[in-house]
């Protein structure tokens, strides 16, 4: 029997090992996606007796996802929000599994006293609150300007 030389065997291992990660990148880019977050602003200002109208909503990734879900991480607990009017819903945003929780998350924020509600998949929603505006603040950015009620109502935090 011949002996092939090493760098034939050193090519055919490359090779090998090549095709080798060539076949697992699409799992692994499909798994390693990163946050992915759909985000929902309104066209126009919700009335006592209607909720928000004109939804438009728009996916982010990457970076702009992963920013929302720490601002979401980050607000404090808060009780229920009372209010004289309607709650009047500003933004919704769904969180894919792994953003903020093991599960799904529902963000939806709230106009009256900056209330933020999130309802991780299988728990009871909680309170908190956005005192600082930063999170409306970071959904004003990815947002369209058609989102006028969204973009442009003071939601009662304190920036």
């Amino acid at each position: 029997m011949q002996r092939l030389p090493a760098i034939v065997i050193a090519g055919l291992v490359l090779i090998a090992a090549a095709g080798c990660a060539s076949s697992a990148a699409p799992a692994q880019r499909r798994t390693a996606a990163g946050p992915v977050a759909k985000v929902t602003g309104y066209r126009s200002v919700p009335t006592m007796s209607s909720s928000s109208a004109g939804p438009v909503t728009v996916r982010v990734t990457g970076a702009q996802a992963s920013r929302l879900a720490l601002l979401v991480r980050q607000l404090p607990s808060a009780p229920p929000a009372h209010c004289e009017e309607p709650l009047g819903l500003m933004y919704r945003i769904g969180l894919a599994a792994g953003a903020v929780a093991h599960s799904a998350a529902l963000v939806e924020g709230y106009r009256c006293g900056a209330a933020v509600t999130v309802a991780v998949a299988g728990q009871k929603a909680s309170w908190r609150r956005d005192a600082r505006c930063a999170l409306i603040r970071a959904v004003r950015r990815v947002l369209p300007a058609r989102a006028k009620a969204t973009r442009g109502l003071s939601i009662g935090c304190d920036g």
